[in-house]
């Protein structure tokens, strides 16, 4: 695959936020966004740590607001009119901005409102940052599908004349849809998440904010495993092999290799509901798990972290 050659991470030389993040934890909403934005930055001398503030200040504060998701999938796009191209800018920079203003006065909204008010924060201290709009994959159950009806915004942030991409709807929590509760659950690596793993639920519209050196196919995307929300909860993982959502059933074993920078924790396969201890190698902080594949149905392979009677799901591969 030609993710193997990508530069495995893109994080920048601070990897300890503690003092930026109780910082930007402890700032209470005030005056309107901008003034927030510069109060949250005031402290910090780089661009990192500007960014970082204003992402764990949006994070801890915004709650996704689902009413207004399944109202906005029953009411379907709208269209701005005018009578020139200019009026019809100028309408959609003053509805951006009831937008903006909107969700910084409820601390409410869905993934435009998060990519929006994240983008005109970073803006109003002098921080360029695009809005990006693309599909996602939500679930397992896409893998192999090409998913046209998950229309998803994020944001990516120029730091030091380099772009990094990162999602703050979803790195502040889940919603269950079908209570329509969010929980808020902050994730860390959807900050300044590597291209190599963004891709694999995060596919652009346009293809330039892939930021890989050799952009993705829309055959490739479909056909990437699922990665879980709590791969994303650290930074530990380094790469994973295959980047194939499949493993052959035709076999007895199939081998999946997962590498960390510290410490292996404990990587079982949850098969109906029971967690399953797999034979594995460790070389070089890269695990290799055999996969019992032999199989005469289709099924997924769910692989993840055994923390006592806990698992947290990593990565799902079909088998088949």
């Amino acid at each position: 695959m030609i993710l193997a050659t990508i530069v495995l991470s893109v994080q920048l030389m601070a990897t300890d936020y503690k003092k930026v993040d109780k910082y930007a934890r402890s700032i209470h909403k005030s005056g309107s966004y901008r003034d927030l934005a510069k109060k949250l930055v005031a402290p910090f001398p780089s661009q990192e740590e500007k960014v970082r503030s204003i992402f764990i200040w949006i994070t801890h504060n915004i709650k996704y607001d689902y009413r207004k998701f399944k109202k906005n999938q029953r009411k379907g796009g709208y269209r701005i009119k005018g009578r020139s191209k200019k009026e019809i800018a100028i309408k959609r920079r003053k509805l951006r901005e009831r937008k903006i203003a909107q969700t910084y006065r409820v601390c409410k909204g869905v993934c435009e409102d998060y990519s929006y008010l994240f983008q005109s924060m970073c803006k109003a201290v002098g921080i360029e940052a695009s809005y990006i709009t693309g599909v996602t994959k939500s679930g397992p159950l896409q893998i192999g599908k090409y998913p046209k009806h998950s229309a998803h915004a994020w944001n990516a942030v120029k730091i030091k004349g380099k772009w990094y991409l990162l999602d703050a709807t979803w790195a502040a929590g889940t919603v269950n849809h079908r209570t329509g509760r969010f929980k808020r659950d902050y994730r860390e690596g959807y900050f300044l998440t590597s291209p190599q793993f963004f891709i694999m639920n995060h596919f652009p519209d346009n293809k330039k904010w892939q930021l890989l050196p050799k952009p993705v196919s829309k055959a490739q995307f479909k056909n990437f495993p699922y990665l879980h929300s709590e791969f994303f909860k650290s930074n530990d993982i380094i790469d994973f092999f295959p980047k194939s959502g499949y493993l052959s059933a035709k076999k007895k074993y199939d081998i999946v290799k997962i590498k960390y920078k510290g410490k292996i924790p404990n990587i079982v396969m949850l098969r109906r509901g029971k967690m399953i201890k797999l034979e594995y190698s460790i070389k070089n902080n890269e695990i290799a798990l055999k996969i019992p594949t032999l199989a005469k149905y289709h099924r997924h392979a769910v692989l993840g972290v055994s923390k006592g009677r806990r698992f947290d799901p990593l990565l799902e591969y079909i088998i088949k």
